[in-house]
């Protein structure tokens, strides 16, 4: 059986195990279901919502896999403390037994069996040497539930030496603790086990951070392994630029970061970083900036300044939004914002100041070029904003004067 098939058996058996508890709990009367029932269902209701953001936050690009991880172990273990701080034993008067067995049944098992699923069929948890510069609140990860996690590794592998996900795990916990020389054995062992060249490239970066960001030797010979078994492997190719650069051979990291841009999508959150080390490699070389000229062909400049009463009125702490929108959407396509007394201002508005990477500026054939003033420094608009609005500008327009002199309707 395949691994496919298998994932969806047992997807399809816990559902079934969760419709036959919930037919039995409606079955059971309102009677049977007490107010400490009534705070565990709670409980779910709010654990299971928690999770189903945390996994939209991941799909959406929000969390990376390694957020997404911590904050579901996070939420493992507030939900096991809170199904212990409830199975004191108390019961309410006429409920019977297997109501309780069967919520806490859910409550435990069901997370425990999806975690040991995604384990066994999806990523491993990717943690990473910057994830205590994540975009998590301190609470959710600290060194002390790293280290935690580090030893309870170091005692699976000991029973079970052979797992070779958790050599890897643990490869990267060690690695979050600053402990390298340890992270890259760690992940030697879990490829002495099983080959994967995601893992190969990520052992020469923490060979490479060992040597003070030196490549040469080993580094270098994994880099060049993984990409002449797979020449387009991007990981691989971001490295062998990284490593090309910081060796000052600028024409071999262009190569390389050129090839890894083809396999970049446009709306990935590594887009920008990409984009900016080609610009510098670029600039090493004295290369125009193919993006930059592209941009320069679209982008809209012009001058926004104040006149008339709003020169009075308009405090130097009011925010200004400068923003370009197609003619029956409100939507920015391109938006910069800058302070009033900055006034007047210059302005260029291109695709890097996109708000969605799917309706940028450059797709447009004609749009309405705003200026809005806000005292409250909010993108709402208020109707005593002062703003200038022009419409019908074509992408590429150069000398626009946006003179703001009432407030807008």
């Amino acid at each position: 059986m395949s691994s496919t098939w298998l994932f969806i058996g047992l997807a399809a058996l816990m559902t079934a195990v969760v419709l036959w508890v919930l037919l039995r709990a409606m079955r059971s009367g309102r009677s049977a279901l007490e107010p400490m029932d009534r705070l565990t269902q709670a409980n779910a209701a709010v654990y299971r919502e928690q999770w189903a953001e945390l996994d939209r936050d991941h799909a959406n690009g929000k969390l990376s896999d390694t957020e997404w991880q911590l904050a579901r172990i996070e939420l493992e273990q507030r939900l096991l403390q809170d199904v212990e701080g409830l199975s004191d034993g108390s019961q309410p008067l006429g409920q019977p037994a297997w109501v309780r067995s069967t919520w806490v049944g859910m409550l435990v098992g069901l997370p425990v069996l999806s975690m040991g699923l995604y384990l066994g069929f999806g990523q491993p948890l990717a943690l990473d040497p910057q994830v205590r510069q994540s975009g998590l609140p301190q609470e959710h990860v600290t060194p002390e539930k790293i280290e935690q996690m580090s030893r309870e590794l170091r005692a699976r592998l000991e029973k079970n030496p052979d797992q070779v996900e958790d050599w890897v795990m643990l490869a990267r916990v060690e690695r979050a603790l600053d402990r390298h020389e340890s992270a890259q054995q760690a992940l030697a062992r879990a490829l002495k086990l099983s080959f994967n060249p995601d893992w190969a490239i990520e052992r020469a970066e923490m060979l490479a951070s060992r040597e003070q960001g030196r490549f040469n030797g080993e580094p270098w010979q994994i880099i060049e392994s993984v990409l002449k078994a797979d020449p387009m492997h991007l990981g691989a190719l971001l490295l062998a630029g990284s490593a090309a650069y910081s060796e000052g051979r600028y024409p071999q990291a262009l190569s390389y970061w050129e090839r890894a841009s083809a396999l970049v999508p446009v709306q990935s959150p590594d887009r920008q970083d990409l984009d900016s080390a080609l610009a510098q490699v670029r600039g090493k070389l004295g290369l125009p900036d193919p993006q930059a000229q592209a941009l320069a062909v679209t982008a809209i400049e012009g001058r926004v300044s104040l006149a008339g009463e709003a020169l009075k009125s308009v405090r130097p702490d009011d925010t200004v939004f400068i923003y370009a929108t197609l003619p029956e959407s409100r939507m920015p396509l391109a938006i910069l914002r800058v302070r009033a007394a900055e006034l007047p201002y210059g302005f260029l508005l291109d695709d890097r100041h996109a708000m969605n990477p799917q309706a940028r500026l450059s797709m447009a054939q004609e749009v309405v070029i705003r200026a809005r003033v806000s005292r409250t420094g909010q993108a709402q608009a208020q109707a005593d904003d002062w703003g200038v609005e022009q419409t019908r500008v074509k992408p590429g327009t150069r000398g626009l004067n946006l003179m703001i002199q009432k407030t807008l309707q």
